[in-house]
C-alpha cells in the first residue's frame, strides 16, 4: 500500500510538472499510456483488451478528476509506449523502469527515495 501511495504521490507531480511547462495552453485532456501486459491487480482488462478496472485506472481516473480534465487511455504494447511519448500520442507512461527504456530522456524522472 505504501508503494500504491508513493507511486501516486509521483503521478501527481509529474503531471503537475507537465502541466506547468503547457500553463498557456487549455489542458482538456491526458492521455495515459496503458500496456497490454500490465497484471491484475494493475490492470483488469475486457475480452476486447479495454481498460475496465484495476488500481492504474482508479489512480488515472482520480488524477483526471482532480485536474478536471478528460483522461484518455492510448493501449500499447511496451516496446510501442516509447514512440507514442516522443510523437506526443502518449501524455504519461506509469508503471516504468528506466531500465525498460531506450530513451530515457523523454520522461520527467523523480525518485522519491532519493
Amino acid at each position: 500500500m505504501r508503494l500504491f501511495a508513493v507511486i501516486t504521490l509521483f503521478l501527481i507531480d509529474s503531471l503537475c510538472f507537465a502541466n506547468d511547462q503547457k500553463a498557456d495552453q487549455a489542458l482538456k485532456s491526458v492521455r495515459f499510456a496503458v500496456v497490454e501486459s500490465w497484471p491484475e491487480p494493475y490492470a483488469f482488462f475486457d475480452f476486447e483488451r479495454n481498460l475496465n478496472g484495476g488500481a492504474w485506472k482508479e489512480v488515472f481516473d482520480e488524477l483526471g478528476k482532480r485536474m478536471d480534465v478528460r483522461v484518455e487511455h492510448i493501449h500499447l504494447s511496451r516496446n510501442r509506449v516509447d514512440a507514442a511519448i516522443e510523437k506526443g500520442t502518449a501524455d504519461v507512461r506509469c508503471y516504468f523502469n528506466e531500465a525498460w527504456t531506450s530513451k530515457p530522456d523523454l520522461y520527467f524522472l523523480r525518485s522519491l527515495y532519493s
